[in-house]
């Protein structure tokens, strides 16, 4: 909301939050209190729908406590992906999707304490078309190359079989029993 707040001036830089989630309700009640005409609200989309949504952004923007760092990786990450934009992740740089955007180059890390440096994330993209489409055109590729479904299921099952093989390796290792 300092983002919100900060930018409220900015009649082109909207904040669209759609869906659910435990803080849903706090920022829409935030978000009126203080008549931030930039911040928009819309409930969950029907899955057919979702492919819209997603890129109906310049820029997507992904939260994560960092109480949950190593946990869990928010899906809609890879969903944002997938649309060819970039994103701008706000949680702990050590987190998973900290990697994914710094890997993958599609996009900024911005510490969760940090609602200046979320300003300033969303000012660098807004004034830089070309950053914003490399980014965008960065995640895409991150998602047909590495996180498609069948290569990501492809390294599950090589991580696997590799388990499995040391496995065997150590168990032959042991002595055997007469």
């Amino acid at each position: 909301m300092h983002a919100a707040r900060a930018l409220r001036a900015e009649h082109d830089v909207v904040f669209m939050f759609i869906g659910g989630g435990k803080r849903f309700p706090e920022l829409r009640a935030t978000a009126d209190r203080e008549g931030l005409r930039n911040v928009r609200f819309l409930d969950y989309l029907p899955r057919e729908q979702l492919s819209f949504s997603l890129s109906a952004a310049s820029v997507s923007l992904v939260t994560e406590e960092p109480e949950v760092e190593g946990l869990l990786v928010p899906s809609k990450t890879y969903g944002i992906l997938s649309s060819g934009r970039p994103l701008i992740f706000v949680g702990s740089p050590a987190s998973d999707v900290a990697g994914i955007v710094r890997d993958a180059d599609c996009g900024l890390v911005v510490s969760p304490d940090d609602g200046g440096g979320l300003v300033r994330a969303i000012a660098a993209l807004r004034h830089d078309p070309v950053r914003l489409a490399t980014l965008g055109a960065n995640a895409r590729r991150a998602a047909e190359q590495t996180y498609d479904r069948r290569h990501a299921t492809g390294r599950w099952a090589d991580l696997v079989l590799a388990t499995i093989g040391s496995a065997e390796r150590a168990l032959s290792l042991q002595p055997q029993e007469a």
